[in-house]
């Protein structure tokens, strides 16, 4: 297994621009003001999608088919896993989260999605381990 590291700057340069405007939305938006910050969010996630369709249509059978069942049985099992797993957890998610904060709700909404995308990605990578681990 080779990796095609043109693919791979595709699947990069798709999170890159959305994961800098998520993070840094509060000094974003105080320097550009809050319409900007959304053009700024669209942009980002049209160009997630666009380089993610590129990294896609980039693959080959075999790999499209490891990121297709990694996504559906380690994606999917984590998700079901994640989603039972959470109201055990959630004491010590909202212990990190600041006491009377205006913004609570928003908190606790951003931190269980967080925590489920975590979840989708370990399983991908470990689903995707193995399905390479078997047909090689």
């Amino acid at each position: 297994m080779s990796i095609d590291f043109r693919s791979f700057g595709f699947f990069v340069g798709s999170l890159a621009p959305l994961l800098l405007v998520v993070f840094f939305d509060d000094a974003i938006r105080s320097v550009v003001g809050p319409i900007v910050w959304l053009l700024l969010l669209v942009a980002a996630v049209v160009c997630f999608f666009m380089c993610s369709a590129r990294y896609i249509g980039r693959l080959d059978e075999a790999a499209w088919l490891a990121q297709k069942h990694a996504w559906f049985w380690g994606g999917g099992l984590a998700l079901g896993g994640g989603i039972v797993a959470l109201p055990l957890l959630a004491g010590p998610f909202l212990s990190l989260l600041p006491p009377e904060s205006e913004a609570q709700p928003f908190a606790i909404l951003f931190a269980g999605a967080f925590y489920i995308a975590v979840c989708q990605a370990i399983g991908f990578i470990i689903a995707w381990i193995v399905w390479w681990a078997r047909r090689t």
